[in-house]
């Protein structure tokens, strides 16, 4: 009794299926005996009529041919879990996807992009533009992420060379972290965004610091990691010149020399403070070493070689093993940007690919 009500249950599922996508693609049964005929899969008109109205069993034939035609996996039918051990799947226990909930939408709409262009030939601020919007696959609803990157550089007819990429945003509530995945399939390039997350009942997320894992611009291409912040609203220079300085890649611990520290500050307060710290603190010198620094020492060493001292430096250094994006640091750059708060406006959507216009849109500056 149990075997057959597993059988039924397992046509059902399969002729669910089979309904959906034919729904999906609107092919009426006419088409679909076509479509099975080009195949070399005999079917007629009334025995699939009478599937279709649920009047007869699916057969193991039809249900092959039907699922073949119209490109239906079984094996995803039958076996679900399968699917999420061979490839990449969102579980929708561990993951939030749906914009509706609470944990995404406040989190949807445009935000300006800020971050350090990762050629290490260059050292320049980037900007672009991410837009975190509802979507619909017809069985599922997702935020679908639209990032579009101005590299300030043009092509060799003298136009704006811009990047775009599509992906996905999503939540996962036990580990606190956002994530943000984008693809370039122009460049077959993929990107990951991860920001710390917090779940926002009556306000919109205003800005986040994210921590990017991508692939390095120039010739020689390398995977990189940095950081970059995301706000709704403008910036002017001085805004961004202050929000700059919190893409630097350290550990709410700086290096400064103590000639520099005793040295800084805008206000009277401020710099009592960073003079105080200097005196107080130990006169300690750092060597910086690279690669030219040792062959100018030795120009017979080989790479093998370099690679073993830089290993053996590598033993006392004071450098981190990992680079945290914590609390303070998002607090830091909310603090930032409320210093003005005109610049927490927010900026009206409109899809990438109207986006063309950037360049017009760009003020005195030369660049958003």
């Amino acid at each position: 009794m149990a075997e057959r009500k597993q059988k039924e249950q397992t046509i059902q599922k399969v002729l669910r299926a089979i309904e959906h996508k034919l729904d999906e693609k609107r092919i009426r049964q006419k088409e679909l005996i076509n479509l099975c005929e080009q195949k070399g899969y005999m079917i007629s008109q009334s025995e699939l009529s009478r599937i279709l109205a649920h009047k007869v069993a699916l057969g193991l034939y039809p249900a092959l041919a039907l699922c073949d035609v119209l490109e239906i996996d079984l094996n995803q039918i039958l076996h679900p879990e399968r699917k999420e051990r061979d490839r990449f799947n969102l579980s929708q226990k561990a993951f939030v996807t749906d914009p509706g909930r609470s944990e995404i939408k406040n989190y949807l709409g445009c935000y300006h992009a800020l971050f350090y262009a990762t050629d290490f030939r260059e050292d320049k601020l980037l900007h672009g533009r991410l837009r975190l919007l509802p979507g619909s696959d017809g069985n599922h609803t997702y935020c679908s992420a639209f990032f579009l990157l101005d590299t300030e550089d043009t092509d060799m007819r003298g136009r704006p060379i811009r990047k775009e990429y599509f992906g996905q945003f999503f939540v996962s509530p036990q580990m606190g972290i956002a994530y943000c995945f984008l693809v370039n399939n122009k460049l077959g390039e993929v990107c990951s965004i991860e920001f710390r997350h917090r779940t926002f009942f009556y306000k919109q997320v205003e800005c986040r610091l994210g921590m990017v894992l991508t692939t390095s611009t120039g010739e020689k291409k390398t995977p990189a990691a940095h950081k970059m912040v995301i706000f709704r609203g403008k910036l002017e220079d001085a805004q961004e010149e202050r929000l700059a300085h919190m893409l630097k890649l350290d550990n709410t611990e700086v290096s400064i020399e103590s000639g520099i520290l005793g040295n800084i500050g805008e206000t009277e307060e401020e710099k009592e403070v960073f003079r105080k710290l200097a005196e107080l603190l130990p006169q300690t010198a750092y060597c910086t070493v690279n690669t030219a620094l040792l062959k100018s020492v030795n120009r017979k060493l080989s790479n093998v070689q370099i690679s073993s001292l830089f290993s053996r430096m590598r033993q006392y250094s004071e450098e981190d093993y990992t680079l945290h994006l914590d609390e303070l640091e998002d607090e830091m750059v909310f603090d930032l940007l409320r210093r003005d708060p005109d610049i927490l406006g927010k900026v009206p959507f409109r899809h990438p690919g109207a986006l063309g216009d950037m360049a017009s849109q760009k003020n005195k500056r030369g660049r958003e």
